[in-house]
């Protein structure tokens, strides 16, 4: 990534007003954390989001592929940027940049697609993901740089591979320069990496 334009995380222009979370409390009968995501319009985020017991469902190329058409299809709609991903086994990291959806409602909507076509092409029943995903907002270049990094160096340090180019389900290929990859990458400055 060295010698990459300067670019800058936010869009230009007055802030927008965040929005205050709603009743922070633990629900007595839910057992659920009544807090409510604190969310920045045009901010990029830092995704995490596991399988259901962490299940290594994504072994299967067929199951990644699901995931990465759903991402695809998203992007497409102008949903979200797309500025970074990696399928693991059992879980999933994006760096994305909601666009005219919520972040919430990205999340659940990548989810509950993926959820549907993997039961159907596995012919199973029951979650496929864990209901939670964790969100960290990306607030600077530094901050940035490194959530790319953290992706990308996944599979590397999960030892499936040598080098963060060699794992077929990631964004590292693309901001390789190699011409093989999945997804093409949305830069924060409008430009894209890869087909």
């Amino acid at each position: 990534m060295n010698g990459a334009p300067r670019f800058s995380i936010v869009a230009q222009g007055p802030s927008p007003e965040p929005r205050a979370p709603a009743n922070p409390r633990r629900s007595a009968f839910s057992g659920r954390s009544q807090f409510r995501r604190y969310l920045e319009e045009n901010r990029a985020y830092l995704i995490s989001t596991n399988t259901e017991s962490r299940r290594p469902l994504f072994f299967n190329p067929r199951l990644c592929e699901i995931v990465i058409g759903n991402l695809a299809f998203y992007r497409e709609r102008g949903a979200l940027s797309l500025h970074a991903y990696v399928v693991m086994p059992d879980h999933l990291h994006l760096v994305i940049t909601p666009r005219r959806v919520e972040l919430p409602d990205v999340m659940r909507n990548i989810k509950s697609y993926c959820a549907k076509q993997i039961r159907e092409l596995t012919r199973t029943e029951g979650p496929v993901w864990r209901s939670r995903f964790h969100d960290r907002a990306i607030r600077n270049e530094t901050q940035y740089r490194q959530a790319i990094e953290y992706v990308h160096q996944n599979p590397v340090k999960a030892g499936l591979v040598q080098s963060e180019e060699d794992y077929k389900y990631s964004s590292a290929r693309a901001y390789s320069g190699l011409a093989d990859v999945l997804l093409h990458i949305d830069m924060p400055d409008g430009s894209r990496l890869g087909p």
